[in-house]
């Protein structure tokens, strides 16, 4: 194999390298981390709802409402252990709803149509929850 020939494998397989650690790195970053043991769950439609031996981390679903929407959330906690919260953040990033009570309900007016993350968020947490959202 002449030189010509290795430095262009040689260039390939460096290039081929450092895409991989980046897309390692940027999943990294950008997932949320959690640990579930004993999770058995369903995050499919307008309901997340799930029970758990051990929730440490974050589980989330973006939902695009319009502006002039008026959503409404239901929600259950049921917690043995640990912290659980049900959190909903605007496309911003910006937190609009925070609830940490056992179970209610909790609605707001959608000013901009965009994406909102649904989310729950468990620390060290043993039990389960129910989320269900309508427009």
């Amino acid at each position: 194999m002449d030189n010509r020939k290795k430095l262009i494998l040689g260039t390939v397989i460096f290039i081929g390298v450092i895409l991989i650690i980046g897309f390692t790195l940027f999943s990294t970053l950008t997932l949320e981390p959690s640990v579930k043991v004993g999770y058995v769950g369903s995050n499919a439609g307008n309901t997340i709802n799930a029970s758990f031996k051990y929730f440490d981390g974050v589980e989330s679903r973006k939902v695009k409402f319009n502006e002039g929407d008026v959503v409404t959330i239901k929600y259950a906690i049921g917690l043995e252990e640990g912290s659980l919260s049900l959190v909903v953040f605007d496309e911003k990033g910006d937190e609009i709803i925070k609830r940490s009570d056992n179970e209610g309900e909790v609605s707001f007016e959608v000013t901009e149509t965009q994406k909102y993350k649904i989310s729950l968020v468990a620390a060290k947490a043993k039990g389960n929850f129910s989320v269900k959202w309508d427009v």
